[in-house]
């Protein structure tokens, strides 16, 4: 960390050469003479030459170059910015000005004030998205409802898709194993259960020059991202749940209703660090009375598939809410 730089802000590039010049001029406009500050272009390989105009504005700008030699995503450009980083505060924004270099000053005022990340939000009064349209606009929203389901740490985010964001120096990320373009999950992940976090209103602009990078690989590395920040917890879940069925098949003449208490203690013991014993109880009985209502109805593949369908979405509606689910 440099005394000298407050603010470092990084952003990730690619084929973004006429956007450039306007991005630096608005984000000098917003801090000059209110903060010291950094601009880290982390671009790769454009072949617009983006990282030519970058260097070319240095002699006007705090602006210092890394260039990669390939695209390599959003996410892995992000920690790359973040270690170069020299500033206190470190914000991330995209190239494409469809962030408001202007609210800068008011994020970095709000982790002044204790919070640890500060979040440009189009989904808090004040907010905006003149950016998405028809099948982005789907996207975002499917992306959002999956975030909720698998990691319970963006309940309290409403712009868990945000791109714009500035948070303490030493909850940003260092390393990721995440290939999409979403790092801010991580940043929320790293924040944790009492992390305190903030979104302030922007409006997501319409895009002025360049396109959209947003492409089907993208969309599923960002649920691959999201599994793997989950700690594969659905995957272990099912796994777990397959194992111990048969067993407790077998044990149940002998157990009776027992049976169902061991199945969820043995589920809690393996998987207590994702989940605590209220969201498996809640879960197996409602399960359990699904399956039992439904076998004398349907027969017992429907039950058991319904039964089960009803356990796993419990478990995760339920899972991070509170200590004793």
């Amino acid at each position: 960390m440099d005394d000298h730089v407050t603010v470092s802000i990084i952003v990730p590039t690619y084929n973004e050469a006429d956007n450039i010049p306007i991005l630096l001029e608005k984000i000098d406009e917003a801090l000059r003479g209110k903060y010291s500050y950094e601009v880290i272009i982390v671009d790769d390989n454009s072949p617009d030459k983006t990282y030519e105009r970058a260097i070319e504005l240095a002699n006007r700008y705090p602006v210092r170059v890394i260039v990669r030699d390939s695209k390599q995503g959003l996410a892995s450009a992000a920690v790359t910015g973040f270690s170069a980083a020299r500033g206190r505060y470190l914000v991330l924004m995209d190239a494409d000005l469809q962030h408001p270099p202007e609210k800068i000053p008011e994020m970095i005022s709000m982790l002044e004030k204790g919070f640890d990340l500060v979040i440009g939000s189009r989904y808090v009064p004040g907010g905006r998205d003149e950016g998405l349209k028809g099948f982005r606009r789907a996207v975002s929203l499917g992306a959002r409802i999956l975030a909720w389901i698998l990691l319970p740490e963006t309940r309290k985010v409403r712009d868990v898709m945000s791109g714009f964001f500035a948070v303490k120096r030493e909850l940003a990320p260092r390393e990721t194993k995440l290939k999409g373009y979403k790092i801010i999950l991580q940043v929320i992940k790293n924040c944790g259960r009492n992390g305190k976090i903030c979104e302030i209103p922007i409006i997501f602009r319409r895009r002025l020059y360049g396109r959209s990078k947003l492409r089907a690989r993208e969309i599923i590395n960002y649920v691959i991202d999201l599994i793997r920040l989950s700690e594969y917890f659905t995957f272990k879940y099912v796994a777990i749940a397959l194992i111990i069925a048969p067993i407790l098949d077998i044990l149940n003449p002998l157990l009776g209703i027992s049976v169902i208490a061991l199945g969820i203690v043995v589920r809690w013991l393996i998987l207590r660090k994702h989940i605590g014993i209220g969201a498996i109880s809640t879960s197996e009985i409602a399960s359990t009375v699904a399956k039992t209502f439904l076998k004398a109805v349907t027969g017992i593949l429907p039950a058991w598939l319904v039964g089960s369908s009803i356990e796993l979405m419990l478990v995760h509606v339920l899972r991070g809410w509170n200590r004793i689910f």
